[in-house]
């Protein structure tokens, strides 16, 4: 078993996070609910206390529809977040789809938008909104360009928008680490790695223990932990033992982790069938909507122990 050479975030111990309250990026950040995102962090809070870091899913489309809105109650969160004593690793793009969609980016929009052609560069203004009033925020430990960006393909254009995404953001001035979570293909992983300071695979299942992402990571140097980890079931049982298999394997191979996700929510695999469609990843969330723990949980919170 290989061990993470660079360990400088390996105290990651985590979750992505959405909100109860809505299915899609847009309605979760302009019908905000601070109160209801509040209490749902400070019950995360208290069912993992050794909860430090949270990945937070931002939207494009909010941002389109009311930027400063979208910016008020990005930074709303961030002081919920700082108050609890965590910290957050903004996820700014995502090319994830599924049932509802939470929206986002695709190929054709990267392509035609990112062309020098155009006028306005809508992808770099919204990058400069977000990120320029955070700079040098401490509670701010990474940004994350894209959330799966090669999901449908087109390699083409995808990776020279992110390539302008990295010199964009750190042309301004962030203090921040630039990252991209990808699925567990080393390929992808590869493929991310220039525009990475810290690489941040999704790691389920089996890849959770594969030596080939440790070992790349110490080949070019570069830090790394699991930016989604825990892969879902609806059986409480499958799930919590999925979920020590894989915590188990990170933790010896000193990788911090990020599971996901926190808290029932709308957001596609986010809930039980009551609440809409699922998929075959089943239900993700470690809290009920009735903000129990899962059958079982509390005994992931060894994992957090740093």
């Amino acid at each position: 078993m290989l061990t993470l050479n660079n360990q400088s975030f390996s105290w990651v111990r985590g979750f992505n996070y959405q909100p109860s309250y809505a299915p899609t990026g847009l309605e979760i950040w302009l019908n905000f609910d601070e109160r209801l995102i509040a209490a749902e962090l400070a019950r995360g809070k208290q069912h993992f206390p050794g909860t430090n870091a949270l990945r937070l899913w931002l939207s494009f489309d909010a941002w389109l529809r009311d930027p400063a809105r979208f910016v008020r109650n990005f930074g709303t969160t961030l002081d919920i977040l700082g108050n609890l004593g965590m910290r957050a690793m903004p996820c700014l793009f995502n090319n994830w789809h599924s049932l509802p969609d939470f929206g986002g980016v695709s190929a054709e929009m990267v392509g035609y938008w990112n062309s020098p052609r155009r006028e306005g560069n809508y992808f770099q203004r919204y990058v400069s909104d977000v990120v320029t009033p955070f700079l040098h925020d401490d509670r701010i430990f990474a940004w994350d360009l894209c959330n799966e960006p090669f999901n449908s393909g087109r390699e083409d254009a995808f990776a020279p928008w992110l390539t302008d995404l990295r010199r964009f953001v750190k042309d301004a001035g962030a203090s921040a680490p630039v990252t991209v979570g990808v699925p567990p293909q080393l390929r992808q992983l590869e493929l991310v790695e220039p525009m990475c300071d810290v690489l941040t695979p999704h790691l389920y299942g089996a890849s959770a223990a594969d030596d080939a992402f440790v070992e790349f990571a110490n080949r070019v140097g570069k830090p790394m932990f699991a930016g989604e980890t825990g892969w879902g079931s609806l059986d409480d049982d499958v799930r919590l033992e999925t979920l020590h298999q894989e915590l188990s394997s990170l933790v010896e191979r000193k990788t911090g982790f990020m599971i996901h996700v926190l808290h029932h929510s709308l957001v596609a695999d986010c809930h039980r069938a009551e609440f809409g469609p699922v998929s075959e990843v089943g239900f993700m969330g470690c809290i009920e909507a009735d903000g129990t723990l899962r059958a079982g949980y509390e005994s992931i919170r060894k994992y957090f122990t740093q």
